[in-house]
């Protein structure tokens, strides 16, 4: 079959100090996101609880700190994972996780992959 990719693109604009998140979709339009987006297979499932914890959450999306965000992030890839096989999901036995970063006025950071291993762990377990 055939695929298609919908982008998603995140930027920090310096001059007035102010995050973007940029969502494409199959055409090419461009939508400018507020808070939040998901896109890909999995997607649905992950926007409705993106949804729900924007809402209804300990807090709203945009007031998480880095840490929060991330261990959301690895939880909502973990559970799509389960509903769509082309999601995939993280294979710590491997050391295989998901690409994690930061774009923010300091500029962009890849988490480590030995920091991602911890996170991952830390993500995955019950509060």
């Amino acid at each position: 079959g055939v695929g298609a990719v919908s982008p998603i693109f995140a930027s920090y604009d310096t001059r007035e100090e102010k995050p973007y998140i940029y969502f494409y979709d199959l055409l090419g339009a461009q939508f400018e996101i507020k808070t939040h987006t998901a896109t890909g297979s999995g997607s649905p499932v992950i926007r409705g609880i993106l949804e729900y914890e924007d809402l209804w959450g300990s807090q709203p999306l945009s007031e998480r700190d880095f840490t929060e965000a991330s261990r959301l992030a690895i939880r909502l890839l973990q559970t799509a994972g389960q509903f769509d096989s082309a999601t995939g999901q993280a294979r710590p036995d491997e050391n295989l996780y998901p690409v994690i970063a930061s774009i923010t006025e300091k500029g962009y950071r890849f988490v480590p992959e030995d920091e991602l291993g911890e996170l991952f762990q830390a993500s995955t377990k019950r509060n």
